[in-house]
């Protein structure tokens, strides 16, 4: 049973699926330290995509999103971590993003270099690069970002 809701509204009572994603991304909109204690809980009790949404909205939230994003940071789901990746990037903190240059999807790997080098990190996805193969996939579609970034600035 879904319990965050009622946060929002005592009577709220049962939400379909749009009418609850409406509702996260309502939240996501105000961005008051509340919404982001109510965003907590519906990570908690969401699942799938209702989750993505909730982690885009904990974004949304800036500072006060932090503990949905770093839960989500280590989330099964590759497109929960890649969320979590732009939510730490519009609160301006990328520390928690670094590692994710070795997440295990590399969707998610080449998110956290672009994130990095939007912010002006350069170097550090430079560094993680020369040590590793440079002929593996990995490196290879990092680089293919960094290219692309590089071309459009």
């Amino acid at each position: 049973m879904l319990t965050w809701p009622a946060r929002v509204d005592a009577d709220a009572g049962y939400l379909e699926t749009t009418e609850r994603l409406r509702l996260i991304e309502s939240l996501g909109v105000v961005g008051a330290d509340w919404c982001a204690e109510t965003l907590a809980v519906a990570y908690a009790e969401e699942s799938g995509e209702m989750r993505d949404a909730v982690v885009g909205a904990a974004g949304d939230c800036l500072s006060a999103g932090r503990p949905t994003l770093e839960r989500a940071l280590v989330a099964d789901r590759p497109s929960e971590r890649a969320l979590a990746i732009e939510g730490f990037s519009k609160i301006g903190d990328l520390g928690p993003v670094e590692p994710l240059l070795d997440d295990p999807s590399l969707p998610v790997a080449v998110a956290a270099s672009y994130a990095l080098v939007r912010a002006g990190a350069v170097a550090t996805v430079e560094s993680y690069l020369a040590a590793r193969p440079q002929n593996d996939e990995r490196t290879t579609e990092i680089r293919s970002v960094l290219g692309v970034l590089d071309a459009a600035f």
